[in-house]
């Protein structure tokens, strides 16, 4: 393959990453960055030596590299913003399933860990993430009456 696509697959992966924040893509777009380099160079001139270096070079940071950078950068964050919001569901939440909420304006994948299924149109909170996965749970029913 020519190094440019090499390198625009390395640089779409690092942007992707941007938007997940899982501390995986950027590996993997580091590794095609430098598989860009070495077949711009003349080091790996078959597609069988760039993939080769690619799944050596994406494995080798992932298991080196992603353990030790992943708490320096979530060391003492403050809590996100998202936790704690009220959302509304818009496709039904069956139980070990996903279904989908609204927040900020757009429609998203959300799972819930309740054993029941939580009704479109019912409001719940957002307690975590999971990848772009929202994780919510649903508010307790107000009960009427003293």
């Amino acid at each position: 393959m020519d190094y440019r696509i090499w390198a625009v697959l390395g640089l779409l992966l690092i942007i992707a990453e941007l938007h997940t924040l899982t501390f995986v893509l950027v590996f993997i777009g580091a590794a095609a960055m430098a598989t860009a380099i070495t077949t711009g160079i003349g080091l790996t001139t078959g597609s069988e030596s760039q993939f080769a270096l690619f799944s050596v070079v994406s494995l080798a940071l992932i298991f080196i590299l992603r353990g030790r950078i992943r708490p320096r950068l979530t060391k003492g964050r403050v809590s996100p913003d998202y936790l704690g919001q009220r959302v509304m569901v818009v496709k039904p939440i069956p139980p070990g399933g996903e279904g989908s909420v609204f927040y900020r304006g757009a429609e998203w994948i959300a799972y819930s860990k309740d054993m029941h299924v939580i009704e479109a149109g019912s409001m719940v909170e957002i307690v975590g993430t999971d990848g772009i996965r929202l994780c919510v749970r649903q508010f307790p029913e107000q009960k009427n009456g003293p």
